[in-house]
């Protein structure tokens, strides 16, 4: 089966300044994988540009979704702090804007998109505080709302930076059975960063190493051994 995503010889930065250089990568179907790396490695650079927050400085990438009649879609969970919880919004609200990207601006949900908007909710379980304000959950309330976002914009990928933070330990195993109950019910290919590595390395055995301006594809044991070598030789 063809990749779902290709990138080639693909550099990415910010304002004309490159940070990653001539990745080349396959990202298949399915998969499931950690992105991993030090403190100003270039994971959010990497994130950002995939999603498509970020333009590519050079380079570019190919698409193959499952749906051929379904534009690629990524479903993007970003950290949870980044959102203004003060705006005055509420749940299903926030799911709702998970569907913008396919309607025009003049446009308001139609029955498909509120059927989307629904079936996300019930998927992580938020259907209960639907009305309630964004603000007044909690974070791994707010974080589920977040990935009910994504969902509602039927990805071929999600890409989840730092899902797990701020989050205590019950509230973690939550998320962590969620996650994997996502990636098999709604068939997606999932690329996750995250801090809480030990967490992650229990269940995600490939991943993406982000060192010294390039990637590095494997093992996620041997890229974590590989990634306290470099910043222990800093």
């Amino acid at each position: 089966m063809d990749p779902l995503l290709t990138l080639e010889q693909m550099t990415m930065g910010y304002r004309g300044k490159p940070v990653l250089s001539n990745l080349t990568l396959d990202i298949h179907h399915g998969e499931l994988l950690a992105v991993v790396g030090s403190n100003g490695s270039g994971k959010t650079t990497f994130l950002k540009t995939l999603v498509g927050i970020l333009p590519p400085l050079m380079g570019r990438f190919s698409t193959k979704p499952l749906r051929p009649d379904h534009p690629f879609q990524v479903g993007y969970v970003p950290q949870r702090a980044t959102l203004n919880s003060l705006l005055p919004l509420t749940t299903k609200e926030i799911v709702e804007m998970g569907t913008y990207g396919t309607l025009k601006p003049w446009q308001n949900l139609g029955q498909n998109e509120r059927r989307q908007v629904e079936w996300a909710m019930e998927a992580v379980g938020i259907q209960s505080y639907a009305k309630l304000q964004y603000s007044a959950l909690s974070g791994g309330q707010q974080q589920r709302v977040l990935i009910a976002r994504a969902l509602a914009s039927k990805p071929d990928l999600m890409i989840l930076d730092e899902p797990l933070a701020s989050l205590d330990q019950e509230s973690v195993k939550t998320m962590v059975t969620l996650l994997l109950s996502l990636r098999t019910e709604a068939h997606l290919t999932i690329l996750w960063a995250d801090h809480f590595i030990p967490t992650m390395a229990a269940i995600v055995h490939e991943g993406l190493l982000l060192e010294d301006g390039t990637i590095f594809r494997g093992k996620l044991d041997d890229l974590l051994r590989l990634s306290a070598h470099w910043t222990l030789s800093e």
